[in-house]
């Protein structure tokens, strides 16, 4: 499932894993994570993917790929990080 990330947020660990954030603040965790509950007090809402039409802006950057969990980013339990 997508999601949108507010301004800044550059990566979502959720369950000891981390997600990066694409340029166009968008965040694509699996469906089974059924994380919407967590994820909204952080200001992180889930989209549709008719609403996250493919563009340059969406796509993250470097080598980062959104939905991808990072190995380098650490695990602080669930949450977004900043």
């Amino acid at each position: 499932m997508k999601y949108k990330c507010p301004k800044g947020v550059t990566s979502v660990s959720v369950g000891g894993d981390a997600y990066n954030v694409g340029r166009g603040g968008i965040v694509e965790i699996p469906d089974e994570k059924n994380v919407v509950a967590m994820l909204a007090p952080h200001g992180i809402v889930p989209v549709d993917d008719a609403q996250t039409t493919k563009t340059k802006a969406d796509e993250p950057s470097e080598d980062a790929q959104p939905g991808e969990p990072s190995a380098d980013t650490p695990d602080d339990g669930a949450g977004a990080t900043e």
